[in-house]
């Protein structure tokens, strides 16, 4: 959806667009938190998408110090030491709508699967944010690695994302 209005200082039109699928909260889901970790210490969780499901990963990471993100696909896990199950929040508080897709915390790994995005922010004692979007491939097993390039890194973490 398009909303075209007229730029009083510039004098010329412009088009603004709507985002459309902020306005359907319901497919909405979020998993959140913060934790203080030392120089090359992680926080970790996957996501596996079904077969055919399209998931819109938004992540934000913010640090007090260095911080680095990776995200890893076609990872696999010891189903030993699979992790913790996740419960993902829905953004619609209104709504029972609970999210196909599957969610752990701190899986062994067997496999590291391919790096598809390293991003970085901050620099020694600067404090730095990471704010990015991508398509997880479907039915594909995703990692999400923040590491702490700092000793007492005070690190807060926003993963959205949409089913559509």
């Amino acid at each position: 959806m398009y909303a075209p209005y007229i730029d009083q200082d510039r004098k010329f039109p412009v088009v603004m667009q709507k985002d459309a699928h902020l306005i359907e909260q319901e497919n909405y889901f979020y998993l959140t938190g913060i934790a203080t970790i030392d120089n090359d210490e992680q926080i970790t969780f996957t996501m596996r998408p079904p077969a055919g499901e399209d998931i819109h990963l938004e992540f934000r990471v913010e640090g007090i110090g260095p911080t680095k993100t990776y995200i890893r696909e076609n990872v696999v896990y010891d189903p030993s030491s699979a992790g913790t199950m996740l419960t993902p929040m829905n953004r619609n508080r209104n709504s029972s709508k609970t999210s196909v897709c599957s969610l752990r915390a701190l899986p062994a790994l067997t496999d590291s699967g391919d790096l598809i995005v390293t991003i970085a922010s901050g620099a020694r004692g600067v404090s730095g944010l990471i704010d990015d979007n991508l398509i997880l491939k479907s039915g594909v097993e995703t990692i999400v690695i923040i590491e702490s390039g700092g000793n007492g890194n005070i690190i807060s973490y926003r993963n959205r994302w949409s089913e559509v």
